[in-house]
């Protein structure tokens, strides 16, 4: 017995669902949101104190960005690469911004 990708095997009593497709889609807008206003830490406050007072800015952000890149790895490690590009490019453009280096 079968319909959308799934399957229901009579001798175990268990379902079998099959993925057919896979999207991941994101919101620039709320992604900055989570990240900068509703952070679980206060690692971007931390990281935009940093970078105001440090003699090389890029550095720092380019340090934040790397950890940033690491800690979605590990959480989400489903997210295609280009789009986590994409999310990490916006996200420093926020942190740019509030560092005031744009």
């Amino acid at each position: 017995m079968s319909a959308n990708g799934s399957a229901f095997d009579l001798t175990t009593a268990e379902w079998d669902v099959t993925e057919q497709m896979r999207e991941f889609e994101f919101d620039p807008g709320l992604l900055v949101d989570v990240e900068f206003e509703h952070p679980p830490t206060n690692e971007w406050d931390r990281a935009i104190a940093r970078a105001r007072e440090a003699d090389d800015p890029r550095g720092v952000i380019s340090e934040q960005l790397a950890a940033t890149e690491q800690r979605y790895r590990n959480a989400f490690s489903e997210i295609p690469d280009e789009q986590l590009a994409d999310m990490l490019t916006i996200l420093e453009g926020a942190l740019r911004h509030r560092a005031g280096l744009d």
